[in-house]
């Protein structure tokens, strides 16, 4: 059997199913895991968003019926009263606290398993509310008694150790992994749009939420330098609050009918395959696996060498270039030289895809299944899960 000596079920937690990192992260796995024959309940505190039409039908949906975290206490208490699944992971980080608390009210024997989707450090400068501002008080209560703490980069991981105060080694990495097969379907979709002739301007593609995290003021401060070097159009992907802010932004910066938002994009991949390049500017990450959907694609990649996740990714600036956090003059200068930069370029296309695949799904899944074994052993052994 494909699933020989693992649960006999497998629940992953996340909010919703709405376009984040980590809500397509674990579809991704549970497509992947239900390909495999392992039966896997994907549990939402809302079944809502656009990763809905995308799960596997052999995967089982659970719908929670909770807007906020706290109101999901009770009905995954009862879930995992009545389920009793081997192992639940749960990410980011408020639902991961809700997982803990729940295995505790319900007295269940699940392992609970802590997926860390961001730099949980870095990501409290955007803290506005009180419950975001208490979130790394209640993860230093909660996440000792998870069975096993992983984070989705490197950096992310030694984040969360300085924040929980424990040893490095007790958070382990598991990267979030592509599916190359869709992604490099999409990337061969036709799209029509003036800017896309044979005679088009160069195109810079972005792609994510349009959110102070995202860094988007500096994109388009950088771009504004950009042109006054060479003529080039920009499309951002992506769909958040921030919106009307950075439209005012662009007619202040004179970049009107240069710049397009065009929202959320199901498959911002045939974007990326025509890009000139693609340039992300965040002020902190995770990971950002929308790096590697575009050198899966082929794009020549920008990125700020923020915490967590990109100078992984790009290993430290050979798959693409990176630049300092918040630095407009440096990343239109990186941006400048790789439209210039011809033989760069086309190095960097053609190492991206390789590059991508060594992050793909399979060997996530492979690597989260090894996690579970490991922990079976132990509980059997009756030796800590920890």
């Amino acid at each position: 059997m494909a699933n020989d000596g693992l649960p006999p079920s497998i629940a992953l937690l996340a909010p919703s199913f709405r376009g984040g990192g980590a809500e397509g992260a674990n579809v991704r796995l549970a497509n992947e895991l239900v390909r495999r024959e392992q039966p896997v309940d994907l549990l939402v505190l809302q079944a809502s968003g656009p990763w809905r039409e995308r799960v596997d039908a052999r995967a089982r949906v659970v719908d929670l019926g909770s807007r906020r975290a706290l109101a999901g206490l009770l009905p995954l208490a009862r879930y995992l009263s009545a389920r009793q699944p081997s192992a639940l992971m749960a990410g980011p980080s408020h639902v991961a606290v809700l997982a803990i608390l729940a295995r505790l009210f319900s007295r269940a024997r699940t392992s609970i398993l802590v997926l860390e989707h961001n730099d949980p450090i870095a990501s409290q400068v955007d803290a506005k509310d009180a419950m975001a501002r208490l979130l790394p008080a209640a993860m230093r209560l909660t996440y000792p008694r998870a069975d096993r703490l992983l984070a989705v980069s490197q950096g992310a991981a030694s984040s969360l150790a300085k924040l929980l105060r424990v040893p490095p080694d007790r958070v382990a990495v598991l990267y979030n992994g592509i599916d190359l097969g869709p992604v490099q379907d999409g990337a061969r979709q036709l799209i029509q749009h003036p800017w896309l002739t044979p005679q088009r301007d160069p195109l810079v593609v972005s792609v994510g939420r349009l959110a102070p995290q995202k860094g988007y003021p500096d994109l388009l401060r950088a771009f504004a330098l950009l042109r006054e070097r060479t003529p080039a159009r920009l499309v951002i992907l992506g769909s958040g609050s921030q919106q009307p802010e950075l439209e005012s932004l662009v007619d202040g910066l004179g970049l009107s009918g240069t710049v397009e938002f065009r929202g959320f994009d199901p498959n911002p991949y045939a974007w990326m395959a025509k890009a000139s390049l693609f340039v992300m500017a965040s002020r902190y990450e995770g990971f950002g696996v929308v790096l590697l959907e575009a050198l899966a694609c082929g794009a020549p990649v920008v990125a700020t060498d923020c915490p967590s996740g990109p100078g992984e990714i790009l290993a430290g600036g050979r798959y693409g270039m990176l630049t300092p956090v918040g630095d407009p003059p440096a990343l239109a200068a990186a941006m400048a030289r790789l439209l210039s930069d011809g033989d760069l370029a086309r190095r960097l296309r053609a190492e991206g895809p390789g590059r991508a695949a060594e992050f793909s799904i399979e060997r996530t899944a492979d690597q989260f299944l090894e996690v579970l074994r490991s922990l079976r052993v132990r509980a059997s052994s009756g030796g800590p899960s920890r």
